[in-house]
């Protein structure tokens, strides 16, 4: 479940270069906006359009801060790809425009990917929450 609560939003619609069309929902977040907490289920990464986001761990003496995720970025992707919890939270620091990446959107690509690729790709997520839980 996600804690998402976005004001508004809009489609994009476009084509890509095989002539398939896009459609992509975009989410306008206000300011303090928690988009998804650590230990939710993932349903989906955002690229970030405009704004920023921070990523963050809450502990029991206050939220530790990961890193700051701005336009053009994407988050929220590891929990999609290693189909494990949320390992952060993330939320809005000013007004933000989000777009979701569904779950099959994202595996829709590696499906397309060749498959070394696509185990480095879960190596990579691994390592990095092995690490990341060693430094936070």
């Amino acid at each position: 479940m996600s804690s998402d609560s976005a004001s508004g939003g809009d489609r994009y619609v476009g084509r890509r270069a095989n002539g398939k069309v896009v459609v992509l929902d975009r989410r306008v977040h206000a300011a303090d906006t928690v988009v998804f907490r650590q230990g939710d289920q993932a349903s989906a990464a955002y690229l970030v359009q405009s704004g920023q986001v921070e990523i963050y761990e809450a502990r029991r003496d206050g939220d530790h801060h990961i890193a700051w995720v701005g336009a053009g970025e994407l988050f929220g992707e590891m929990a999609l790809i290693d189909k494990r919890v949320r390992s952060a939270s993330a939320r809005t620091v000013g007004e933000t425009i989000l777009i979701p990446v569904n779950e099959s959107m994202l595996d829709g690509l590696l499906a397309k990917a060749d498959p070394a690729l696509r185990g480095l790709v879960r190596i990579l997520v691994q390592r990095l929450r092995e690490t990341t839980a060693r430094v936070i």
